[in-house]
């Protein structure tokens, strides 16, 4: 239900702020970019070669959100507008961690916190 919910939002606003990233799981789209199967040139091996860097740094991102705020280990089962602020909100609080130097939390050190 949510790929069909997600597929019909974003081909009416066709992201107007730009593109998103996928990986060759995924059929490319005007909104989606995802590698080249199959490069037969240079140019689609470099495109391949970047997109593949992007993602991973996004992906890097999404783990160290996920440490720290749980609440995103699973599905959040609100509306997609709720779930949008949520992870604008983590987003927030991570860059502002980041800024006041605060450490990550690991699983192992919340267990051993005394509460």
């Amino acid at each position: 239900m949510l790929g069909y919910t997600w597929t019909k939002t974003t081909e009416a606003l066709m992201l107007i702020d730009g593109p998103l990233l996928g990986d060759s799981g995924y059929a490319c789209k005007p909104y989606l970019l995802t590698p080249n199967l199959r490069p037969s040139t240079r140019h689609q091996e470099r495109f391949n070669s970047a997109q593949t860097r992007t993602r991973s740094v996004i992906e890097r991102t999404f783990g160290r959100w996920k440490r720290r705020f749980h609440l995103l280990h699973s599905e959040i089962r609100l509306t997609p507008d709720r779930v949008c602020k949520i992870v604008i909100a983590c987003a927030i609080l991570h860059n502002f961690a980041i800024l006041q130097r605060e450490p990550m939390i690991y699983d192992r050190e919340v267990e051993e916190i005394d509460i």
